[in-house]
Formats: C-alpha cells, structure tokens, sequence
C-alpha cells in the first residue's frame, strides 16, 4: 500500500471532494495497474480459501497416485512371482508313480503348519 496524498484539518465536503479527484486523476495510471497486478495476483493465486483447497486436492490426488502406484507394484510382484513359480514347475521332473521301487516319499511341514508331500 502506498500514500498518494495527504489531506489535514478539516475541510469541506466539496474541497474534500476535489482534492480526491485531483489525486485519483494524478495517480490513475499508477492506480490502474496496481488494480490490474492485484486482479493478476487473485487470479494466480487465488483466494486463500481456495488455495487451500486445491493444495488439498493435489495432496489427495498425489496420495491416491501413490497409492495406485504401489498397487501396481503389488501387482506386479504377485504376477512376477506366479510366473516364477510356473516356469519352476516346468523345470520339475514329472512325480514318479507311487507304486515306482525308485521312488522316495517326502513329507515337508511348512512355516503355516501345513503339509506338503511329494
């Protein structure tokens, strides 16, 4: 904010009136473009109400990215896991029948107590 004049004492309506015009009329050019930078500045940034909202919402819309990107990932990883799984399979020997003399029954206890026997 700057002071583009000074009025003291008292004065009439109609002096008061015309020293106000004549330094509107001084400083319009000036006054003009500070309306015009002040009208800029709202536009850009907004009203603080409003900024803060739109801060909100690209914080949410950045966490839901995360979110979704760590989904995929999660994805991914499952996917990736399966096919290791698979192509594991496939280099496994067929199971020999049970009744073969060459074969040996295994019986393998897992870390969730269940059974596994091959």
């Amino acid at each position: 904010m700057t002071v583009v004049g000074w009025l003291e004492g008292l004065i009439q309506p109609d002096d008061l009136i015309n020293q106000l015009t004549f330094i509107m009329d001084a400083n319009q050019t000036y006054l003009v473009s500070e309306r015009l930078e002040r009208e800029e500045r709202n536009q850009t940034q907004g009203r603080p109400g409003e900024r803060k909202k739109r801060e909100e919402q690209e914080r949410k819309r950045r966490k839901e990215e995360e979110v979704q990107q760590q989904r995929l990932a999660e994805e991914r990883r499952r996917r990736n896991l399966q096919e290791e799984k698979e192509r594991n399979l496939e280099c496994l020997p067929p199971e020999p029948s049970p009744d073969d003399p060459e074969s040996v029954k295994i019986i393998l206890k897992l870390p969730n107590d269940s059974r596994v026997q091959r």
